[in-house]
């Protein structure tokens, strides 16, 4: 599934980025908890995505300010994550690949700790990319 893509800052034509969603969160073990939702796997996928998505201004931040070190920054950031069964916090977010280390150090940071509410019964392992381009320079 593939997310829209989102100007990085206000009437900005030359930069884009995109959220691609690379694996579902997949529901792992049922656990009666009070007051947790039981979502079925499309919606706990499609919920996740839209957490996440929540935080696409603070993930374009990241990205403008990461570009200022590197003018030519491109490329997937991809984030494994847990989310917990009774508190829907999103834990252990951790980079995959090599990408710039301070794009990665605020892209977790951006995402440690954000709610899934209400929590579901169900942990979840997932996987989330960003992909970040740099396009051609706006026409004056």
């Amino acid at each position: 599934m593939t997310g829209r893509p989102v100007p990085l800052a206000p009437n900005s034509k030359d930069k884009t980025m995109k959220t691609i969603i690379s694996a579902a969160v997949l529901a792992i073990a049922a656990v009666g908890t009070t007051g947790c939702g039981l979502r079925s796997a499309e919606f706990y996928r499609d919920d996740v995505q839209k957490l996440l998505e929540s935080k696409t201004g603070d993930i374009s931040a990241c990205y403008t300010g990461a570009l200022k070190g590197d003018k030519k920054l491109a490329g997937p950031v991809t984030v494994r994550f847990t989310v917990a069964e009774d508190t829907g916090k999103i834990t252990n977010p951790a980079v995959q690949g090599d990408a710039n280390a301070a794009l990665q150090d605020c892209v977790v940071k951006n995402i440690d700790g954000l709610e899934l509410q209400p929590p579901d019964v169900n942990p979840g392992d997932g996987t989330f990319t960003w992909e970040f381009t740099v396009g051609a320079p706006a026409k004056s």
